[in-house]
């Protein structure tokens, strides 16, 4: 699978305002994701990962990694973790259908499984925050 992601040079610290130029149209999406995470009390730290060789943001509350943020040229993922007894719980959710079914669907051979959100506008946002706060709730 080819590497998409964004920040690939590890000497090159992502920072607002390369963060904004990557995104492009999506920069407006990516305020409304900082304003929701600010109130949420979540804190954004980058690092640089060799095995995946570019820079992820973690998300993190209250010490524990709750998500974690990854810059593609036009949009950005967040990608949040469930477990399979979460499964019956997000069924009910009023989270989007689409990522219902992609969370159903998806092949998984370790206890978390990924629910990524392909970040592009600010209602995207919104359906990530429906989804974090169930993660809360679990």
């Amino acid at each position: 699978m080819e590497n998409t992601l964004y920040f690939k040079d590890s000497s090159v610290r992502p920072d607002d305002t390369t963060i904004r130029f990557a995104l492009g149209d999506s920069a407006d999406a990516y305020d409304a994701f900082l304003s929701f995470a600010l109130k949420e009390g979540m804190e954004l730290n980058w690092n640089y990962y060799r095995d995946g060789k570019a820079w992820l943001g973690k998300l993190i509350v209250k010490k524990k990694n709750i998500a974690w943020l990854h810059v593609h040229e036009g949009y950005f993922k967040l990608v949040l973790f469930f477990t399979e007894k979460n499964m019956d719980a997000i069924r009910l959710s009023d989270i989007d259908e689409k990522h219902k079914r992609e969370f159903v669907e998806t092949e998984h051979s370790s206890k978390m499984i990924p629910m990524i959100f392909e970040i592009r506008q600010t209602k995207d946002v919104e359906n990530f925050a429906r989804a974090y706060c169930l993660k809360r709730k679990l």
